[in-house]
């Protein structure tokens, strides 16, 4: 029997914990970045990425919720339009602005952590425009086959 290799998520454009190109922040173009996974259970029917700033202060800052990711892609390529429904079924949530897609970092002070972390389901998730961080995870409780995830950083603004 084959022994199959960990859900693995990576970037081409930065290492995890290393820092995240300037073209991927609010001080760029705010592309969405590069991302390519392997290793995903075969009983996979659908993946979800969600990410967050670790180190906000006030709330947990959603920076993107991408869902319905079909089980044979096995990559997002960077600059994913800013757009609540793309092509083979695929739905972005709400960021913290309330908008659907990402919006790329842009802290106020000091270096902060971007968690992106994939998940592959066993579901589809109903099509929902408006779905939040917290309800996405509702609605995936109970079908998480695995998980895997990868941080980046990214320096805020010098102080004063």
């Amino acid at each position: 029997m084959t022994q199959m290799s960990p859900f693995q998520l990576q970037s081409s454009s930065f290492k995890n914990h290393g820092t995240m190109p300037i073209v991927n922040t609010v001080k760029g173009k705010s592309l969405s970045l590069p991302l390519t996974w392997k290793g995903s259970p075969e009983n996979t029917k659908s993946f979800a990425l969600i990410c967050i700033d670790l180190n906000s202060p006030l709330k947990l800052i959603t920076h993107w919720i991408i869902y319905n990711i079909p089980a044979n892609y096995n990559e997002l390529p960077e600059g994913i339009p800013v757009q609540s429904f793309l092509t083979d079924g695929i739905c972005q949530g709400r960021n913290w602005k309330r908008e659907p897609g990402y919006t790329g970092p842009n802290p106020p002070f000091g270096k902060h952590s971007y968690l992106f972390k994939l998940f592959a389901l066993d579901i589809l998730i109903e099509k929902d425009e408006k779905i939040t961080r917290k309800k996405l995870l509702q609605r995936m409780k109970n079908h998480i086959l695995a998980e895997t995830e990868l941080i980046g950083s990214y320096p805020g603004n010098p102080q004063a």
